[in-house]
């Protein structure tokens, strides 16, 4: 994925709109578990550390699947998110996983998942409901 598309010829679709949220925010209440455990344990050279960081890293893989599947009426209300960095980052962990910057994934952990469910009003809070913009 090059370019967030910005029509589509699939109509909007409130149920898969909302799968696809729920699967962003199971993975993202995922890592900030991993987060909870604290940096030493995300950067630990054992066993523990690396099941840690290939968990983390799936986690931000699905997320950004996730979201590129999110149906461009539902993306264009949120101009404020970096759709194309969130996809980039799922192709540097997948294509080019030799060369991941572990600083990089702990920040995006930390920093940009959280960023992302604020920008989409999305909590990890379990039980809330997920709603959708006004007119979608």
């Amino acid at each position: 994925m090059t370019a967030t598309p910005t029509q589509s010829n699939r109509p909007f679709d409130p149920d898969r709109t909302r799968q696809r949220l729920a699967d962003i925010i199971k993975q993202a209440s995922l890592i900030e578990t991993l987060v909870e455990r604290g940096y030493d344990n995300f950067t630990a050279l054992d066993f523990d550390g690396e099941i840690t960081r290939n968990a983390a890293i799936k986690g931000i893989e699905i997320i950004a699947e996730a979201t590129a599947k999110l149906h461009p009426t539902y993306r264009d209300r949120f101009p404020q998110v970096p759709w194309r960095e969130i996809y980039r980052m799922r192709t540097k962990t997948t294509h080019h996983y030799d060369q991941t910057n572990f600083d990089e994934v702990w920040d995006t952990m930390v920093e940009s998942i959280p960023a992302l469910l604020a920008d989409l009003g999305l909590s990890t809070q379990h039980g809330e409901a997920i709603l959708l913009p006004p007119g979608l």
